[in-house]
This record gives C-alpha cells, structure tokens and sequence, in this order.
C-alpha cells in the first residue's frame, strides 16, 4: 500500500470510527471466517501480459492481476487475529516511562502493533508465553526483518514466526498443531547476563509441533522450572541461521513462502533459500494430522527475578493473504470540466475489485462529449501526472474509490496560440522575466533556474 493510499484509508476510519484488530481478552476463541480470493487463481500472473490482453474500446480502469505470492505492507493491527494473548500490566522491568519510550504512547500491553512492527515485552519473574494468532484468511506466507542489536534477549525462551497450523481447544487448555520458525536460546541457563564482551547465542531453527499445549497463565510445571516445552510435541525439521548474537547481530530478513491449497513451503534469509519443503515431505510431518492455514507469532521466557527487560521485534512485517471483504467494492472514474466540475462530459466508467487489489486509471488525453465537442486532459483529482496512469489499491469503501479527470476545450483542437511565460532565478532569488532588450544578469558560478509556463489558465474557461 503507498502513502496516497494509507491516506485514503486513513480518511475513510476516521469518517467510520471503524478500528481493524480489535480483540476481546476475555475470549480466546472466534468464530472462523474464510474469505474469498481476490482474484481467479487461474488468471496470467504476469501483469503486463494481463494488461495487454484487455485494452478494448475507451476503457480507463484496468484491474492487475493478482499474484499469489505478493506480499503487502498492511500494519498488523488491520488483521483479525483470532487469538491473542498476553497479560497486560506495568511492572518493574515493564514500567509506564519504557513503555511509552518504546510504543511512542504507553500501554500495559506485553504485545503491541506498532506500525509494521510487532513487539513482545517481558516479565520481571514469571515465564509467560504470549502470542498472537489468525485462521480467518488464505495466507501464502509472510516476510519480516529480524535485528537483534535492537532488542534485548535477556530472559527470552523462544520467539517465532507460526505458519501452516492450527489452535485447537480441549478441556479448558489450547493446543497448536503445524509448522514453526523459532528463534531459540541456545543457553539452556537463559539469557540473563548483559555483557557485549560475552553476548548471548541464539539460533533459528525449523519445527514441526504436534498438539502442543500454550496455557500460558501457568506454561511450567512450577513456576521456576525450565523444561518446557518438552520435547515430545516437537520435530526439528532442520536449523536455518546459527550463532545469532544479542547486541551485535546485524539484521537479516526472513520470508516465508506458503501455498493455501497444501502444506509445501519454503524458507529465505535475506533472498537465499534456506528450507524448501515439497508438499510430499511436508506431509511426512503432517502425518494423519489435519492441515491448518493459521500464521502468527510467539514468544516464551524464562523464569528469573530481575528488572531488566526483555524485547523482541518483528520489524517491517508484511503478509501474502487474501484480504478481502466479503462483499466486492468498485472503483469509479468520472470526466468533467476543469472549471466546472458539475459539467459531466461522458459517463463514468467503472470497475469491480477485491480490498487491496491494485488497479491503474489510464487518463484519455482527449475525450468527445455527446455534441461532438473536443475535450483536452488538463488534470486529476489526485494531483497525479497527466502524462502517465494513476496506480492505486482498492479500498474497501467505494466512495473512496473515485477519482476525477479533469478537461477543458481547445475549440476544434487548434494549438493553443499563446506565447509561453518563460521565466529564470539565479542563485535563489526572485523569479524574473527576461528578454533580448533586458536579459537577466547572471554570473560564472551562479545557479540558474528556469521555468516554462505552455499557459496559466485553462483555454475556453
């Protein structure tokens, strides 16, 4: 999504008061919803293919073709997450002041959306396991950077990224079964000590987990015991990035490639395949086990005493679903007159789409009115180049899906006899006119800039 499109999305919550991502701490279970493609998954993947195969007539909206793998910058907050948990309250490695410091705004939250990031926050003692969790959409993966200068480990367990799984219930307790990608301390002591001289070892490794149990609220045995998980409900598929370095560790991207229709996979660290499972070995893991599409992401610790605290991002999240409502929207694109706007030259044109699939407006330089009267391209209502077409993303509103061209009339499309304004500054200074009989002193050294104006107002308004 580009910046003109946040804003339009942006405009439209706030005209709504509609907030996506809203949870309910007091229920851990939703109701699953799956949404339908953006587009038919047999379409040519190749835009510029698809495009050229529809340009009939005067059509001026033209939909992209959707491609499977496309992963978008949408802010984690957008999604309906199923399931979240975390246990909010301020605390002496947690305070009001490091909240606010961290989140630009303080909350008691452990788990916090923060643009495209994702941030977990520790505990002082207890060894919780927070996380967020969604199987409401078709998801071919998602991508994310990893830095952990920036962050702390201190007394962080494991984090990871979910994928291909399911949260299941049963007696009270809730249970995820599928893959994951899971950072983990290599320091079975945990990751307590703080010193760049002797930091602190992590690595990444591939998991397959069957029916494993996340009560957070008491994850241990006892409350300083360090067992878990235990590794009955585990299956280390292979380890993808070793000797990660609390502190000093540059960055790396990870992205996850996944299919909706089966459980084949595969894995990059910064572009480089890292694991590629085909839908037959994937299923070697999978077993009788039935296949979930969920995604989300985790983090457990340690149990200790102290007022250090604990930080973990995913940074520059973004996802490959199909995120669409249920019901299709429209874009429209309406022809008037640059000085009265209300003046409508031809009909609008319309086209359908699916929420954040991408369209181009291609902008007619000339159009003919119901008298055969020449209209000529002066601008749009998005203050976009007349010389190119627009590219944007549906929305869900239709409403905030319009978009203007504007015209004027050049009589029987005679060149416009008007001498263009030509003026220059030097150095910064006042815009001047110059001439033959009064040119403009300049000097070696000097900045010279130029402007050239084809004609100030409009012809015909």
């Amino acid at each position: 999504m580009n910046d003109r499109d946040q804003k339009r999305l942006d405009a439209r919550l706030r005209r709504s008061g509609e907030v996506r991502g809203k949870y309910d701490r007091s229920s851990t279970n939703s109701r699953k919803r799956r949404l339908p493609a953006i587009a038919d998954a047999a379409a040519p993947t190749d835009i510029q293919g698809a495009l050229a195969a529809r340009v009939p007539g005067d059509d001026v909206i033209f939909n992209y073709a959707s491609a499977p793998n496309q992963l978008l910058p949408v802010e984690p907050s957008f999604l309906e997450w199923e399931l979240r948990k975390d246990h909010p309250g301020y605390d002496i490695a947690y305070t009001m002041d490091l909240s606010a410091q961290y989140n630009h705004e303080a909350t008691p939250d452990h788990v916090v959306f923060n643009g495209q990031d994702i941030s977990f926050f520790g505990y002082p003692s207890k060894p919780y396991y927070d996380y967020v969790f969604s199987d409401v959409y078709d998801s071919y993966g998602s991508a994310f950077i990893l830095r952990p200068k920036n962050m702390n480990f201190h007394s962080f367990r494991q984090t990871g990224y979910l994928f291909n799984g399911q949260m299941t219930e049963a007696g009270g307790k809730t249970y995820y079964t599928g893959f994951a990608l899971i950072l983990e301390c290599d320091n079975i002591a945990g990751m307590q000590e703080n010193d760049a001289d002797a930091p602190n070892i992590a690595a990444l490794r591939l998991y397959y987990l069957k029916n494993e149990e996340w009560n957070t609220d008491a994850p241990y045995s006892n409350w300083y015991s360090d067992t878990f998980p235990p590794s009955a409900t585990r299956t280390h598929i292979t380890t993808i990035k070793n000797g990660i370095e609390n502190l000093s560790t540059d960055p790396f991207r990870v992205s996850v490639e996944t299919d909706p229709v089966n459980p084949a996979f595969k894995v990059y660290v910064d572009g480089s395949i890292a694991a590629d499972l085909s839908e037959q070995y994937a299923n070697d893991y999978i077993g009788g086990d039935t296949q979930g599409s969920g995604f989300g992401f985790f983090t457990s610790y340690y149990s200790h005493s102290c007022s250090i605290l604990t930080r973990i991002t995913y940074e520059q999240t973004a996802f490959g679903i199909n995120y669409a409502p249920l019901e299709r929207t429209k874009a429209t694109v309406r022809f008037a007159e640059q000085s009265n706007p209300a003046h409508v030259l031809r009909a609008p044109e319309t086209e359908e789409g699916w929420f954040y699939q991408q369209y181009r407006i291609r902008q007619p330089q000339t159009i003919v009115d119901a008298d055969a009267v020449v209209w000529y391209l002066s601008g749009n209502s998005l203050d976009e180049d007349t010389g190119s077409d627009i590219h944007l993303t549906y929305l869900p509103a239709a409403e905030d899906n319009e978009t203007t061209l504007f015209y004027v009339q050049q009589g029987s499309g005679k060149p416009i006899e008007e001498e263009p304004v030509k003026t220059a500054r030097v150095n910064g200074g006042e815009w001047e006119v110059g001439s033959d009989l009064a040119p403009i002193t300049v000097a070696p050294g000097d900045e010279i800039e130029y402007s050239i104006t084809v004609f100030g107002i409009p012809p015909g308004s």
